[in-house]
């Protein structure tokens, strides 16, 4: 927090100077107890606001983006490691090898993969699959994580922080049920 800061992210602040801080689901103190309040915002454009910073960065320290290209697989060489991958410009249909030291996987999800989620239509799961086939090895594959609140059958996303600031979860009956299964974070609780 202090780092993206440090960079120009306006976080929004308490009337002595701190930065403001909620409870969002998921998040107490001393492992499953009360209510902690951790998460920072910057107003209700936080997503927004942190794009724009890192986007800030990236102008600033040159980044070269590729935007419009699709990753396709790791390569690796005769020994095992991964020095780059092959990609897809959208645009132009050409497959382009990039030649890497490191590479970092951050391929979003695979929520696209269930009928009823509120995940991006890009969440298909291309980039796990680009890692299984290079052979990386596989942990819980069961435990895909959902954005815990959204209105059933359309897929929208209600955020988070809803719950935060005292929204509440009803079931079909439109009864409150969060209490039978955590019973100290109740609308609070983790996705799991």
């Amino acid at each position: 927090i202090l780092e993206l800061e440090h960079m120009g992210l306006p976080f929004s602040r308490l009337d002595d100077g701190r930065i403001y801080q909620r409870p969002f689901g998921g998040q107490s103190k001393n492992f499953g107890g009360e209510q902690a309040a951790r998460t920072a915002a910057a107003a209700d454009r936080t997503g927004h606001a942190l794009l724009h910073t890192l986007y800030q960065q990236n102008l600033k320290n040159h980044t070269t983006i590729f935007s419009e290209w699709y990753a396709l697989d790791l390569v690796k060489n005769q020994d095992g490691a991964v020095v780059g991958c092959t990609a897809l410009c959208i645009e132009t249909g050409e497959v382009v090898y990039f030649k890497a030291r490191a590479t970092v996987l951050a391929t979003g999800g695979a929520g696209r993969i269930y009928q009823s989620t509120t995940n991006a239509h890009i969440n298909t799961g291309d980039g796990v699959g680009m890692a299984i086939r290079a052979g990386v090895p596989m942990q819980d594959m069961e435990m895909w994580q959902f954005h815990p609140t959204g209105i059933a059958g359309a897929g929208v996303l209600v955020t988070e922080g809803c719950r935060g600031e005292g929204g509440y979860l009803l079931n079909k009956h439109g009864e409150r049920f969060m209490e039978r299964y955590a019973p100290n974070a109740k609308d609070l609780a983790g996705r799991d």
